[in-house]
C-alpha cells in the first residue's frame, strides 16, 4: 500500500495562502465604530459649533480654522489632525 499524506499539495498552498492573508497587517479603522468620520479629509473652515460629534473619528484632518465652539466632543479623536486657527471655546 501506498503512503501519501491526506489533502496534498493544493491543500497545503491554501493553507499557506489563508495564514499568509490572516497575518497581514489590517488597515486601522475608526473607534467610533461608524466608518472613518472625518478622518483625513479636509474639513478647513466648517462650522460645527454646537453639534453632537461625540466618537466622531478627525484623525488626520486638516481642519485649519473650523469651528468647534460648543461642539460635544466626548469621545472624538484628533490624532494628527492639522487644526491651525481651530477654536474649540
Amino acid at each position: 500500500a501506498e503512503c501519501s499524506p491526506k489533502g496534498g499539495v493544493g491543500q497545503v498552498a491554501v493553507a499557506v495562502a489563508l495564514a499568509m492573508l490572516l497575518s497581514a497587517p489590517m488597515p486601522a479603522g475608526a473607534i467610533s465604530g461608524g466608518g472613518l468620520d472625518y478622518a483625513s479629509s479636509d474639513i478647513q473652515k466648517q462650522d460645527f459649533s454646537t453639534r453632537d460629534m461625540s466618537k466622531k473619528d478627525f484623525s488626520g484632518a486638516i481642519a485649519n480654522e473650523a469651528n468647534f465652539n460648543g461642539a460635544t466632543l466626548r469621545g472624538a479623536r484628533f490624532f494628527k489632525a492639522t487644526l491651525q486657527g481651530a477654536s474649540f471655546e
